[in-house]
């Protein structure tokens, strides 16, 4: 690559990646696979399931009036791409997927996963990016295989670069309450990224909150995340939607002084509510719509550390 191609391939990243993080905007994870997808409608009262439901209730979610006030991208699943992606663009959001083929064991490690999909992602990123997709996201779940996980994330991010999108890096550390591997997970993912010369101007990172210690949430990030991160756009880690809402406002707060921007990447914090509220149902859309903007406010507020959740009704 030429050296004014590359600056200014680097420069689009970097302008994408501060689009996605904009002050009072966030990130919405809109990637569950269809299994997981039909086992939450069903979850919610929704009897029949398959892709015609899917494919309706993404048109609902997708097509919410003024959703861009709140939400600068959306995380789609393969299935949604096709359909949905120019949809999204002309809403004024940035379309972005989930590149990451899922968990698998690994029988040299017991206990132990690492994440498949590197095997011909170069070329479904190039298709990604011919369909106008902006962003793409891979997340690694942590459990003490570190090592083989910052690996692989590094690879996926310099992968997704090459091919001019921004990749979203999401290690998840699960029930770290004390922070101690989240933050040593973090360590070693920036040191995978930047051995394989990843321009960190140009990721978006999105570890986990530490539960329910804003404090200490901000503490690490602030030991592990190098200052040319344009921003960490955080999981909401199975909390429900008001928890996940008010610790993220309460990381805003505390971390006033920091150099990157906060905000949310969050599923069923924001999706969780309107799902329910639809049943399925065609009389429901409106209020569907309804809930999930207000979810979407919600956080949007709370990224701004403004969130009040006496108003949260």
């Amino acid at each position: 690559m030429g050296y004014n191609k590359f600056m200014i391939m680097s420069d689009k990243l970097e302008r994408v990646a501060m689009k996605l993080v904009e002050r009072g905007k966030g990130i919405f994870a809109a990637d569950a696979s269809a299994d997981t997808l039909d086992k939450r409608m069903q979850e919610a009262g929704i009897e029949v399931v398959g892709a015609e439901v899917r494919k309706k209730y993404r048109e609902i979610i997708f097509s919410t009036p003024h959703l861009s006030d709140y939400i600068a991208g959306i995380i789609m699943h393969d299935e949604a791409v096709l359909e949905f992606t120019q949809i999204i663009k002309n809403s004024g959001i940035i379309p972005g997927v989930k590149v990451d083929g899922g968990l698998i064991d690994t029988p040299e490690f017991p206990g132990e996963k690492i994440t498949k999909g590197l095997e011909g992602l170069d070329e479904r990123l190039k298709e990604y990016a011919a369909q106008g997709i902006g962003f793409v996201k891979w997340r690694a779940v942590i459990i003490n295989n570190i090592g083989i996980n910052a690996t692989i994330l590094a690879e996926y991010a310099k992968k997704s670069q090459d091919a001019g999108l921004v990749p979203i890096v999401e290690p998840e550390v699960l029930g770290d309450i004390t922070g101690e591997v989240t933050e040593l997970v973090g360590q070693i993912v920036f040191k995978a990224l930047i051995e394989k010369q990843v321009n960190l101007a140009g990721i978006i990172y999105k570890p986990n909150m530490i539960i329910p210690d804003a404090k200490k949430t901000v503490e690490v990030m602030k030991r592990i995340v190098p200052v040319q991160v344009p921003g960490i756009a955080f999981l909401s880690g199975g909390q429900d939607a008001k928890q996940a809402t008010s610790l993220l406002n309460e990381i805003v707060k505390e971390g006033k002084d920091v150099k990157w921007n906060w905000t949310f990447s969050f599923e069923r914090a924001i999706e969780g509510p309107a799902m329910q509220a639809w049943g399925g149902k065609s009389e429901n859309i409106e209020k569907t719509q309804a809930v999930l903007l207000h979810r979407a406010k919600m956080n949007s507020l709370a990224s701004l550390g403004l969130y009040n959740q006496e108003e949260d009704i």
